[in-house]
């Protein structure tokens, strides 16, 4: 049997908080992750983000920080309706409202689902104005249809799975690519495999030598 529930009634809400321009050095390579509407692309769950809080810049944003699990949707602007989960401990930007679900009424993953095909919805809702926004208050009666805790369970078992294969995907791209590029400023821009086999060819070696030359450069050896 389907339920539709308010947000508000399906876990806390924690809207995000950016530490004062005064706090000197709030923001840091490592840390606490904080993340910005920007950081969130379309991936289920968030891989990094631009900046890091400070033990500093924590301290004054605290109270906006969220648990691992936890879904952040951003909820102003052009960004409107973007949803993601946070894998580790994090605060947000002002931009984005984040749900701790309640394990005992939803599952995280499913609810996760849910709300990353309501993008157009929540725009909707927000309004025609220059800026749309839901604050807290209009985000918590945003309202979702979920089915028997059991089902919601078995099915983001199975869109997890499916999530995995394209987070493994796209790391094996990523990895292609990366390849693609050294082996174009290798070939093309610092030109190895050719000053390898002139320089087999310099010191005396064969043409047999200089083409292995050439090859150990394309290869890396």
């Amino acid at each position: 049997m389907n339920i539709e529930w308010p947000l508000e009634e399906l876990g806390n809400i924690v809207t995000g908080k950016t530490p004062p321009k005064a706090i000197e050095n709030a923001f840091e390579v490592s840390g606490i992750p904080f993340l910005t509407p920007k950081d969130m692309d379309n991936r289920k769950w968030i891989i990094s983000t631009e900046r890091h809080l400070s033990k500093d810049g924590l301290s004054c944003v605290k109270n906006s920080l969220v648990p691992a699990g936890s879904i952040a949707v951003s909820c102003i602007g052009s960004d409107m309706g973007k949803a993601a989960m946070v894998p580790t401990d994090t605060v947000t930007n002002q931009q984005i409202n984040t749900i701790i679900p309640d394990t005992n009424k939803c599952d995280p993953d499913y609810l996760y689902y849910c709300l990353s095909t309501m993008q157009q919805a929540l725009k909707d809702i927000a309004g025609g104005s220059a800026t749309p926004i839901l604050n807290r208050g209009h985000f918590g009666k945003v309202t979702v249809t979920l089915p028997a805790l059991r089902y919601q369970q078995w099915a983001s078992k199975v869109l997890s799975a499916l999530d995995d294969k394209i987070q493994l995907n796209h790391q094996i791209n990523q990895t292609l690519e990366k390849m693609a590029q050294a082996l174009f400023k290798s070939w093309f821009v610092d030109f190895e495999p050719v000053k390898a086999k002139a320089a087999a060819l310099e010191a005396g070696g064969s043409e047999e030598d200089a083409l292995l030359a050439a090859m150990g450069a394309v290869s890396g050896k």
